[in-house]
């Protein structure tokens, strides 16, 4: 049974991390770290900025101008995902890749899973009842449908 069960297991050398810079995603990205050096993978941590659809891309005035609201959206993503990421230790931090996408998380989520990765790791607040279903739950919808294992990680209590 054990030899069946080994065969059929595939290798992990990817991991996706998807990570909103809540306590749950510190807890998923330090996971996917530890499994990355057990198992010698790489890790891809991604930040979604959420941004809705437009039927035209809206302009946002900047100090040099003016932008547009994606272009805008995900330059504030990367410099919040920089300053997530300064607290990983630098040997772990420069091996790690960056990925800002724009869009629906659920959906941007799926789209990079699809892109070669062997596992996706996310966290999760653990919230069940009324709170759940008011706050509602990416990293739930994002199971239902994800190509790849999804390994949810509980954020700290």
């Amino acid at each position: 049974m054990t030899r069946a069960i080994e065969g059929s297991m595939h290798k992990i050398n990817r991991i996706l991390v998807a990570v909103d810079f809540s306590s749950g995603s510190r807890a998923a990205l330090q996971q996917a770290i530890a499994l990355a050096d057990q198992l010698g993978a790489s890790v891809t941590v991604l930040h979604v900025a959420e941004v809705p659809a437009f039927r035209s891309e809206p302009r946002i005035a900047t100090g040099s101008g003016s932008t547009s609201l994606t272009e805008y959206a995900t330059s504030e993503a990367r410099r919040e995902l920089d300053a997530f990421l300064q607290d990983v230790p630098g040997e772990q931090r420069s091996r790690l890749e960056t990925r800002i996408e724009a869009g629906r998380s659920r959906d941007r989520i799926i789209a990079c899973a699809k892109e070669g990765f062997d596992l996706l790791v996310m966290g999760t607040h653990g919230r069940t009842g009324r709170a759940h279903s008011l706050a509602g739950s990416v990293t739930e919808s994002v199971i239902r449908v994800a190509p790849i294992p999804v390994l949810a990680v509980r954020e700290p209590a």
